[in-house]
């Protein structure tokens, strides 16, 4: 014996979609939230982390702003006893 088919419109994963006429993203409701075909799939834009590194010029403004800073505490930790001495024994 044949089986009756019985035609209800899209169906999508299993679920049929007359149901939810209102809905932009009928994967949505069928329970996969997959953003992007490269993040359902584990595709190389997906494992690929997006970075913009910084301007080397950048970079050495930092490295000699905190050579500047690291000679100023110094300057300091050696000037601080040498005033505070000074101060006492005048």
């Amino acid at each position: 014996m044949k089986q009756k088919v019985i035609k209800t419109g899209v169906v999508v994963e299993g679920v049929d979609m007359r149901t939810y006429r209102s809905v932009e993203n009928p994967r949505h409701v069928a329970g996969i939230t997959y953003r992007s075909v490269d993040e359902a799939f584990k595709g190389a834009d997906y494992a690929c982390a997006l970075e913009k590194h910084k301007p080397d010029y950048l970079h050495a403004f930092e490295w000699f702003s905190e050579l500047f800073m690291f000679f100023f505490w110094v300057g300091c930790a050696i000037s601080l006893p040498i005033v505070v001495a000074l101060w006492l024994f005048r």
